[in-house]
């Protein structure tokens, strides 16, 4: 037995370490030249394997190696990349160290592949809205495998000129033919898309004239032409010179750093889209220079970002932020104490919300607010927050306990003013009664009265008495509500 003697022939004798046996199985299994792998997956070599292995020696099976079949399906990798490239195929070009990057990346090829899409679909269409729902779109399609799972749905709309110096996707992305019937199934997906879009809005009668043919590639060509056209682009410039005119950065509570350099970043973009990009130097010196601020530490951080990091306006901006971000900690978004204008302190949500937790229980922060009804501790109240106390203070259950108790507490038509007032003048009454009891029996001293506000207070029979120096006989007495006799 010898090895055969074609491309396939020498990979396995010099690059796969085959033995003859499994050399002439992959011979006879039509497997000569390394383009006869095209369109063959992992799961396909892997299979064809664990066959050859159920057939018996004598008709031709034998057993192949677990590793020597992942060299195959690396090899069978590293063919398919390069053919979806537009790469030429050269045997020359799988050395070992081509074959060993391949054996590595093939398996998360095949999970990239199996993995549904990530990419939450776009909003409707918005004029308004234009460019971020254009790069929504984009973004959408390169998430989104085409019909054979080689390449993104973006293929179909991918502009007719290709980036300098590509990537290796991007290399896929402009050589996918726009022919064939997968480029028909393909191109029928993204006119659906765009179609659901764009319903209801002014973009749907621009594409109205490809929905018989379905043809996404030209409703969205359409699109572009019209709302990236020159009449809109001009637009567009002139709306983002304006902006670049108009904004300025004052302090952190009116118009925070973040949102200014963003803004300004968007219009640079915008400017950039429409070919009239504007060089590093001018952006940063136009960022500094828009700066509103007298603060001498601010002054001096201009200073300082103008002759170290004015590089670029990323640079620019990275460092001005952190020096902001030191001038000013309690302004920042996640700041303790920060408080606004007039003085209020910021509602910050809480990390964890109320929530059903396990076996049927609704959880706060870690605290248990099944029952509403409950005393809540101090701590307890801390660690709900203000999420959790709104919560409680929303809940009918709680409401109607707490007014059931001020009720019992309280009786209808009564205050805890009225029962004290009411309370001190029986006990000023038992007095009142048993100091005349007293009095008439041993002539003994006047008690003092009892008041509302507990100060000694004597009666006026008990001046009387002390005036005249009269003394009532013994006899029934009668007294009044307040224990006065009445005579």
């Amino acid at each position: 037995m010898v090895y055969p003697i074609n491309e396939l022939g020498r990979a396995c004798e010099n690059r796969l370490g085959f033995t003859e046996a499994q050399a002439i199985a992959v011979f006879d299994n039509g497997w000569e030249n390394y383009t006869d792998l095209t369109g063959f997956t992992t799961k396909d070599i892997q299979h064809w394997a664990k066959q050859m292995a159920s057939i018996p020696a004598t008709r031709g099976g034998c057993l192949i190696a677990t590793v020597r079949v992942n060299r195959l399906c690396g090899l069978s990798h590293w063919m398919n990349r390069r053919v979806l490239r537009g790469v030429p195929i050269v045997e020359a070009d799988f050395t070992d160290i081509a074959l060993t990057t391949a054996i590595a990346d093939f398996p998360i090829h095949d999970m990239e592949k199996e993995a549904s899409p990530s990419v939450d679909k776009p909003d409707s269409f918005s004029y308004e809205k234009w460019e971020d729902w254009q790069d929504c779109v984009i973004t959408y399609l390169k998430g989104k495998r085409n019909v054979t799972k080689d390449v993104s749905l973006y293929y179909v709309i991918r502009p007719d000129t290709p980036p300098t110096q590509p990537t290796e996707d991007e290399e896929i992305t402009f050589h996918a033919p726009h022919t064939g019937a997968a480029y028909t199934t393909d191109n029928r997906t993204v006119h659906q898309l765009l179609t659901e879009l764009t319903t209801g809005t002014d973009a749907d009668h621009w594409i109205k004239q490809f929905k018989r043919a379905q043809d996404g590639r030209q409703a969205w060509n359409e699109l572009i032409n019209h709302y990236d056209g020159p009449a809109e682009g001009d637009k567009r410039v002139t709306i983002a010179r304006s902006d670049l005119s108009n904004l300025h950065y004052k302090n952190e509570t009116s118009f925070n750093f973040e949102k200014f350099s963003t803004r300004m970043k968007k219009s640079f973009s915008t400017l950039a889209q429409y070919g009239q990009p504007k060089c590093e130097k001018e952006k940063v010196e136009m960022l500094l220079k828009q700066i509103n601020n007298n603060d001498t530490r601010i002054v001096t951080a201009i200073g300082i970002c103008r002759d170290r990091h004015s590089g670029t306006f990323e640079d620019a901006c990275t460092y001005m932020s952190q020096q902001i971000a030191i001038i000013y900690p309690q302004q920042q978004p996640n700041a303790f104490g920060k408080k606004d204008k007039v003085g209020r302190r910021p509602n910050f949500r809480n990390v964890n919300s109320v929530k059903a937790g396990k076996n049927g229980k609704t959880m706060c922060n870690g605290v248990d607010l099944t029952d509403t009804t409950r005393y809540f501790s101090n701590k307890e109240f801390t660690k709900l927050g203000q999420e959790g106390r709104a919560y409680l203070q929303k809940c009918p259950k709680r409401k109607a306990f707490v007014n059931d108790r001020k009720k019992s507490k309280n009786p209808k038509g009564t205050n805890d003013n009225s029962n004290q007032s009411h309370i001190t003048a029986i006990i000023n009454g038992i007095v009142q009664a048993s100091r005349h009891e007293s009095e008439s029996v041993a002539g003994s001293s006047i008690p003092s009265q009892i008041t509302g506000s507990s100060r000694p207070q004597h009666g006026p029979h008990a001046r009387q008495a002390a005036a005249t120096g009269s003394v009532r006989s013994r006899g029934p007495l009668r007294f009044d509500h307040e224990g006065n006799i009445i005579d």
